[in-house]
């Protein structure tokens, strides 16, 4: 990035003319970029295959005394709705884009539909995600609100649960005694009677 930015000082047509002329320079530390950063997730991909394949856990978290072996696999990754200051790539043209889509399939009475934001790890769609579900039209617009981890180990009838416990949170005791149909029962009815939104984010696979 820094060998990129410092070509782009020049003005008018000499400006123009060095733009052109070192535009093949540019080309090469962009791909080399790109192509390090593919030999990162493969090896990153390998050592957790070659970690699971040996049954490792990690260690950690000592308490009190006590040392809680904890296995890894077992702990799904979890974020979380609430904004922070992180930066993420786009702009704020691109957030505008995906608030005026949602406002305005919410605001048609059309079917429900995703509205996905994807991409490779590390670019901040979750950063991006927060920052339009803390918007002040998409607060204004929606009255409930769900944002919930899938992760990697995921389970239909807990992903049920959590969406609900979040758009009906005064109700947590009887959700968790809920049957898996009764959830779906009861998600269809609150989003029958109210504008909701529900952020589904770290999912890993086309099943989840």
């Amino acid at each position: 990035m820094v060998e990129v930015e410092l070509r782009k000082d020049g003005q008018g047509v000499r400006g123009i003319f060095m733009r052109y002329v070192c535009m093949s320079k540019e080309v090469i530390p962009r791909h080399t970029v790109g192509s390090e950063i593919v030999k990162i997730h493969r090896k990153i991909a390998s050592l957790k295959s070659d970690l699971q394949s040996q049954g490792l856990v990690a260690v950690g978290n000592q308490r009190r005394g006590t040392d809680a072996a904890v296995d890894w696999r077992s702990r799904p990754r979890t974020t979380y709705s609430q904004v922070d200051d992180e930066e993420f790539f786009g702009s704020e043209d691109v957030m505008r884009e995906i608030v005026n889509t949602l406002l305005d399939r919410a605001g048609d009475h059309k079917p429900h539909k995703g509205v996905p934001i994807c991409g490779m790890g590390g670019l901040g769609k979750t950063t991006l995600a927060r920052k339009i579900y803390h918007h002040e039209d998409i607060r204004h617009l929606f009255s409930k609100f769900a944002w919930v981890s899938i992760s990697q180990q995921w389970h239909l009838k807990d992903i049920f649960q959590r969406i609900l416990i979040e758009l009906v949170p005064g109700n947590r005791e009887e959700i968790l005694k809920m049957t898996e149909d009764e959830l779906v029962r009861q998600l269809r009815e609150v989003q029958k009677k109210e504008k909701c939104l529900i952020v589904l984010d770290d999912i890993w696979s086309l099943d989840a």
